[in-house]
């Protein structure tokens, strides 16, 4: 007797020897690179050589082109865009200013209407500097912490799940989107969260499906442990059952407080607002006080001081881990295996194995030839678990 395990996904057929699976959430977390967000953390904070990222200022600019141009680098992005709005409520002549979100989408397979947002805010703020309100065009608000960090954990996260050598495929569609005008402004002090609250409106207006939020904002500040916590509102608690899973199975480094605190401050809050699911991942839920014995005040918020050498990288790493794999469950990532011809060795040489459509979706037919060999045909998931056992022992003609 001969036998055949045929493990199905999403995937090409591999016809070559050895045993081919489909990559594992642990090997995704693996590729988060310390590297990769250190440098896209220096690059938004220095902005062209404009050390500001404030908006309405050509620092702001030149991370709407880096950031646009990132996404559009990246192979296994379906769809970039940048997605313009108008603050009214500004002074004049800020109000016909445009504002800008930046937004790339990793399209699902299955359920493509629903969408999952990943996202972080891209500009900055000098507010607790003395003469912001009169220098906000020229001070040097780098804003590394706040939001540098979340920014460039969203783009990390991005760059892993498109790489097509990972092959992730998602029942939903991954919204990246990266917004503006999150801070408070001396030209329109009344608007905050802007770009996210843009969004959830049109989102709203549009009847969109999104199945929820994943906001990452300020990640980077502590000098001396690596902490992050969750926050949310009752109707998004589902989200973060999520979040603590995946802090206790792949991400034990990074302590976490014990249950969400229910806070606004962020691009979370509009979302909410909306009647949508939505968690904010953050050093702490009020980054300007202390939470023993976790957590110091953030010294450096809205000031000039907010630079890359204050950034605590690994704390970053660890908080982008802890989003990628809970962002890869909101999503639905294929955890199933591909076929392959050789999973076991006794195969004879005489058998052909086919699959059509290749590659192939939710339905799929496969043909084979075996010249008078008992054979047993076997699908298993990921897991190891058997599915289902499609020919026990058969002779096939």
């Amino acid at each position: 007797m001969k036998h055949i395990i045929l493990l199905l996904s999403f995937v090409f057929l591999v016809l070559t020897a050895g045993f081919s699976q489909t990559i594992s959430k642990n090997e995704l977390l693996n590729q988060v690179s310390r590297d990769s967000l250190q440098a896209h953390i220096n690059i938004l904070a220095k902005a062209g050589g404009y050390f500001s990222r404030v908006n309405y200022t050509p620092g702001n600019k030149f991370a709407v082109n880096y950031l646009a141009s990132y996404f559009h680098s990246l192979p296994g992005i379906d769809s970039v865009a940048i997605d313009t709005f108008f603050i009214y409520s500004a002074m004049a002549p800020y109000n016909k200013e445009p504002v800008m979100n930046i937004v790339a989408f990793k399209f699902g397979l299955q359920q493509p209407e629903e969408i999952v947002i990943c996202g972080g805010h891209y500009d900055a703020s000098g507010s607790h500097e003395s003469n912001w309100e009169s220098d906000w065009q020229t001070i040097k608000a780098q804003g590394a912490d706040d939001n540098a960090t979340g920014t460039a954990a969203v783009m990390e996260m991005a760059r892993i799940i498109s790489d097509p050598k990972n092959d992730i495929d998602t029942k939903r569609t991954i919204k990246f989107i990266l917004f503006g005008a999150e801070e408070y402004h001396p030209v329109n002090p009344s608007v905050h969260h802007a770009g996210s609250l843009w969004d959830a409106d049109q989102s709203k207006e549009k009847r969109l499906n999104l199945y929820g939020a994943l906001i990452l904002d300020m990640i980077g500040y502590n000098p001396n442990t690596n902490y992050c916590e969750v926050i949310s509102n009752n109707a998004s608690l589902w989200m973060t059952e999520t979040i603590y899973q995946n802090r206790s199975q792949f991400v034990s480094d990074l302590q976490m407080n014990s249950t969400p605190v229910d806070v606004p401050y962020s691009d979370h809050q509009s979302y909410q607002d909306f009647g949508y699911s939505a968690i904010l991942l953050m050093e702490n839920d009020r980054p300007w006080n202390d939470d023993y014995p976790n957590y110091t005040a953030n010294p450096y918020y809205h000031s000039t001081q907010d630079k890359p050498e204050t950034v605590n990288f690994e704390q970053v790493k660890l908080v982008t881990q802890l989003a990628l794999a809970s962002l890869l469950d909101y999503a639905g990532m294929d955890t199933t295996t591909a076929i392959t011809k050789h999973i076991v060795k006794t195969i004879p040489d005489n058998f052909n194995l086919k699959a059509f459509p290749n590659p192939f979706n939710a339905r799929l037919k496969i043909s084979f030839t075996s010249q008078n060999q008992a054979l047993t045909i076997q699908i298993f998931n990921a897991a190891g678990k058997l599915v289902e056992t499609l020919a026990q022992n058969q002779h096939f003609s």
